[in-house]
């Protein structure tokens, strides 16, 4: 019965806030049922109904928590290197700021188990916040893209490479 009454009030809330009409909301909640919660947003995204920022920004008023669009968002690379790719790509969540023993973290949607889980890697207090899939999807490429790169260039063997070029410039100073 929770979940039926939490799905019924954030579609009111959505028509509260004028994202979604009277007749809207009567109709989703004869389509939605039994669905889990968190596929409330995917029902309503894949009507395009609202946008996916509108979405976003009302559940995390709805559920009181800061939303945040990721792309207005310059990311701390500490709190970057504190949560790995990994753990980021596979809880479609991504650190954006750290803060005195404090590290600011944008969920797609939070679980307090993984709240949990990133406390004890970090040793930092998480504060979560609300953003969209796709932002956080395109923060994760873009800011974990290049730290990736970076270790992926600190592990290749230049050895190699530097004793080829060696060569050459002996061959181009002492020609046969």
């Amino acid at each position: 019965m929770y979940g039926t009454q939490v799905r019924k009030n954030f579609l009111v809330f959505l028509e509260e806030r004028h994202l979604l009409s009277t007749e809207q909301v009567n109709s989703l909640i004869a389509e939605i049922g039994r669905s889990p919660t968190s596929k409330i947003r995917e029902i309503l995204l894949k009507g395009a109904l609202v946008s996916e920022e509108n979405i976003y920004a009302a559940w995390a008023e709805y559920y009181g928590l800061p939303y945040i669009d990721l792309r207005a968002t310059t990311f701390d690379p500490y709190a970057l290197e504190l949560i790995s790719s990994e753990i980021a790509r596979r809880n479609m969540l991504i650190p954006f700021n750290s803060f005195q023993g404090e590290i600011s973290v944008a969920f797609d949607n939070p679980d307090v188990n993984i709240v949990n889980q990133l406390k004890q890697i970090t040793r930092c207090n998480i504060l979560v916040h609300i953003a969209t899939r796709t932002g956080i999807l395109e923060a994760i490429e873009i800011q974990y893209g290049e730290i990736d790169l970076q270790a992926a260039a600190k592990n290749v063997d230049l050895s190699r490479y530097e004793r080829a070029l060696e060569s050459r410039e002996i061959a181009e100073t002492k020609p046969i």
